[in-house]
């Protein structure tokens, strides 16, 4: 039934497609807590601080901004309060983001970074550092053509990108000799090195109370005497550290749920409350009875078992709006709307009347004495508001359900044509309560269609199977008619299944809100244990309480892996940028609560920390051969060694006395036999040297057996040859381009053309190129930038575009073989990671990635500047 007042949001502020911005937010310190006080202002906290006997005042002197895994409390620096942080994984502490870019790469003029660019170097140090390098830039510049040609033999690299002269290592490997000499003693050779070459990890921990945990232990307002306060609802509405608003809403929460197993849900009414009875004098008038007085009357004749039709129509067709609830609307602006207003205001009693034939007329068709419609049972205003959302339980319980049609009230208002049956059909069906009316109304009978014009009559019948192509656009036929099926038992689907094609269907559907999160609403008609209908839910809280209260096959799990194929576009869309469905992606996390301004709290995730400062050299593992053992013996030793040689030809040059000459009255002299160990030794030395590049080469290039895991962040698109001499030392074409891990990803079936080896059917990677996302339309979205991630132990490079350089990598979900991975920037205000992009990685990343503790997460971007700081905004509750 298209019940929904567009009059009752209580004081919730509607923006854009029906989403809900909430007020500011308020932070309180409890003992060594931060946390987080609801929607609250700064008044409502202190008003709550003094019912707590605590002093505003001195709670706010001590409030700080940041508490990391370590419990040590941060007050962030004013100019830096706007700026990226991150936490530093190796000691935990919350450090200024700083970001490295390419060389190349020019920022475009205008556009906000909140991160900063890496601190200059300290003279001294960077000449060391330069120093050390030098070794790895000798060999470079000796061999690298020569590797590279190599690579490119192998099909591990593209054909050379300019001259290469193979004569040059004849005079260039004399060079590299002498030059290493002097500066291999000092070189930086071994790449860095974590205990078990693992990912350094995500130092993070949640501190504050969840809005709504899974767990009821852990909710803010849990009695440590091991009770839940009763005036408190688990899933219904927790504002942290706060009691309820009154006494009555309490009441008419425990009146509207049920416990079972401990948790509070929204009760469902076997019967309805009120029926409208014909009277059997033959008049066609009716009365109004209230379901006990019937159950106690009626007794064992046919038309005395308590069955009624159900009748489904839209306020867009019949006027049943009051001159009350049209008191609340905004007064019309043109003639147009004038007309209208005032062709509703004289038309409310005739239609009401027509809608009354139609249940008298469909009840005597049905050959009872009763039936439901909602203009008429539901004038109770205090009930109406949960009882709008009973109405599919209504529809559950009838004997058959019939459809009132009529022109719309536009239409007549403004004297337009009348408008074909079918025509008709797509009115009512486009709005959002008719849908799980249909699907849920009783199966045994066909829909009878009945249209008010020129008086009631019976128009025309359609089978529920048929109802998706008669009264459906073709874009929901499909989607409507598996659901269909689904409800006539010809096919099951799963509640993973269920729950995403009702939702795809239902934010179709045109809405007038009753409360903002009603699309949910609709939605858990379909479930068994739904939550309480809140009007202070916003869609995904009411989404993400569903998913919690019912097996919904963690519905939410695997939406939060999802990547939309537009940027900034509402999360309840479900389209995956690869074409995943829902049931698809295997989560690897739960949902273990729900936190404030549209965020969850994950557990059970893989995380590991990008690294933006600087690319360092990785250390790696290499197959230990005899040849490699000697290298090692020879690069370590070969300078030690010329410089002992050097020094006993030094020492044992001059000859030693043996005598003296009485004859020539002179001293007689021979060579000192020891010079030939300072022979021996330079000579060995001279070899040693001579081998030098050579030996260093078998050490440092080839094939990798392993690597240190590690994940570096560069602003920009890097170039792929650079990376690895960065990273490796050499360009051999060990470090690829990724083929599907990100929306910039490009891959092709290797060429067989171009002289390089190649095995059936070899996939390539592509240089990827630099494609934004479009955007939603009518949403206003951050500009985002090109990033390039380096992950060395899958040894690939993957291109992002996101709004802030992603700090942490954590594993969510795994999907078509490979992991879905969720790039995320770290808002230290509320302690939430917000998601960036969304990013596909090889499953043995989890051999080197540590389990991060709980963390709160959003899948909306961080917001960029002033406006993400203190509360992170996320209502439109976009990805």
């Amino acid at each position: 039934m298209d019940y929904q007042a567009s009059n009752h949001t209580q004081g919730l502020h509607l923006s854009g497609d029906g989403n809900v911005t909430e007020n500011g937010a308020y932070s309180e310190q409890y003992g060594d807590h931060i946390v987080q006080i609801g929607h609250t202002s700064l008044a409502e906290g202190a008003e709550q601080n003094y019912a707590h006997g605590r002093n505003p005042e001195l709670g706010q002197a001590n409030r700080q901004d940041h508490k990391d895994s370590l419990n040590r409390y941060v007050l962030v620096e004013d100019k830096e309060k706007d700026k990226d942080h991150y936490l530093n994984p190796d000691d935990g502490k919350l450090v200024l983001l700083r970001v490295q870019r390419t060389e190349e790469y020019r920022r475009e003029p205008g556009i906000t970074t909140t991160w900063s660019d890496p601190l200059e170097p300290n003279p001294f140090v960077h000449s060391w550092k330069a120093f050390r390098e030098v070794p790895w830039n000798i060999l470079t510049w000796t061999y690298g053509s020569r590797l590279r040609e190599r690579s490119v033999r192998e099909g591990s690299l593209s054909p050379s990108r300019g001259p290469h002269n193979p004569s040059d290592i004849y005079w260039k490997y004399p060079v590299a000799c002498l030059l290493l000499t002097l500066t291999a003693l000092f070189g930086k050779f071994e790449g860095k090195a974590y205990p078990g070459g693992r990912y350094p990890p995500v130092r993070y921990k949640y501190f504050s109370y969840p809005k709504t945990p899974r767990n009821k232990r852990e909710a803010a307002d849990f009695d440590q005497t091991g009770k839940l306060e009763e005036s408190v609802p688990l899933l219904e509405t927790i504002n942290e550290n706060r009691a309820p608003s009154s006494d009555t809403a309490s009441e008419n929460s425990l009146q509207d749920g049920s416990v079972e197993d401990g948790v509070l849900i929204f009760r469902r009414h076997l019967r309805p409350r009120t029926l409208c009875m014909i009277r059997e004098n033959g008049d066609g008038s009716i009365y109004v009875e209230q379901i006990d007085s019937i159950e106690s009357e009626r007794d064992d004749s046919a038309n005395e078992k308590g069955e009624y039709v159900f009748v489904s129509y839209t306020r867009a067709q019949f006027q049943t709006y009051s001159r009350d609830d049209m008191s609340g609307w905004a007064p019309p602006s043109t003639d147009k709307e004038r007309r209208i207003r005032d062709f509703m205001e004289a038309q409310y009693e005739a239609d009401r009347q027509r809608l009354l034939e139609v249940g008298v007329q469909a009840a005597r068709d049905a050959g009872v004495q009763a039936f439901w419609i909602d203009v008429y049972c539901m004038e109770n205003a205090e009930l109406r508001k949960m009882d709008s959302h009973r109405i599919c339980d209504v529809a559950r319980g009838a004997k058959s359900m019939v459809i009132a049609i009529q022109d719309t009230v536009e239409d007549r208002a403004l004297r337009r044509p009348a408008q074909t049956m079918d025509r008709l059909l797509k009115s009512w069906s486009s709005r959002l309560w008719t849908l799980p009316e249909m699907l849920l109304a009783p199966t045994r009978h066909d829909f009878k269609i009945y249209l008010a014009r020129d008086g009631v009559k019976l128009f025309d019948t359609i089978p529920k199977r048929a109802m998706a192509a008669r009264a459906y656009p073709r874009k929901d036929a499909m989607l409507i008619r598996q659901l269909v099926d689904h409800f006539e038992a010809s096919q099951q689907l799963t509640n993973t299944e269920l729950l995403t094609l009702g939702l795809e269907c239902l934010v179709n559907r045109e809405k007038n809100f009753f409360m903002p999160a009603d699309p949910v609403y609709a939605l858990m008609t379909m479930a068994r244990r739904r939550p309480i209908p809140n009007a202070n839910d916003t869609l995904f809280e009411a989404f993400a309480k569903l998913s919690l209260l019912s097996d919904s096959n963690s519905l939410l799990e695997r939406l939060i892996c999802t990547l939309p194929r537009r940027r900034g576009e509402h999360w309840y869309k479900l389209e995956d940028f690869w074409g995943a469905k829902l049931w698809d992606i295997e989560p690897t996390v739960q949902v273990s609560a729900i936190a404030s301004d549209q965020t969850v709290v994950l557990d059970g995730g893989f995380g590991a920390t990008i690294n933006w400062g600087e690319l360092k050299r990785v250390g790696f593992l290499k197959r230990r051969t005899i040849w490699r053992s000697v290298g090692v013996f020879v690069v370590s030793f070969a300078p030690i060694w010329l410089i002992v040689g050097i020094i006993l030809l030094y020492v044992y040059s001059t000859p030693i006395e043996t005598g003296y000459n009485r004859t020539t009255f002179e001293l007689t002299y021979q060579t000192n036999p020891l010079v030939a160990v300072g022979i021996i030794f330079f000579l060995i030395a001279f070899s040693a040297v001579a081998s030098l590049p050579y030996a260093m080469l078998s050490l440092y290039s080839g094939k990798f057996w392993s690597t240190q895991a590690l994940l570096f962040g560069i602003e920009g698109q890097a170039d792929i040859e650079w990376l690895e001499r960065r990273l490796f030392g050499f360009t051999e074409g060990r470090l690829r381009w990724s083929a599907w891990g990100s929306t910039q990803s490009l891959h092709h079936l290797k060429s067989t053309t171009d002289g390089a080896k190649w095995i059936n059917g070899e996939v390539e990677a592509l240089e990827p190129r630099d494609t934004p996302l479009e955007d939603a339309k009518k949403l206003k979205t951050e500009p985002d930038r090109v990033f390039t991630i380096v992950d060395t132990y899958s040894m690939t490079a993957t291109l992002i575009r996101a709004v802030h350089p992603p700090t942490v990598a954590l594993v969510c979900g795994q999907e078509g073989g490979m992991r879905r991975v969720l790039l995320c920037s770290y808002d230290y205000s509320t302690q939430t990671f917000h998601r960036e992009t969304v990013i596909r990685m090889p499953t043995k990343v989890l051999d080197r990635m540590d389990r991060v503790d709980k963390f709160r997460f959003s899948m909306a971007n961080m917001r960029l500047g002033s406006s993400k700081n203190g509360s992170s905004d996320t209502s439109t509750a976009t990805l």
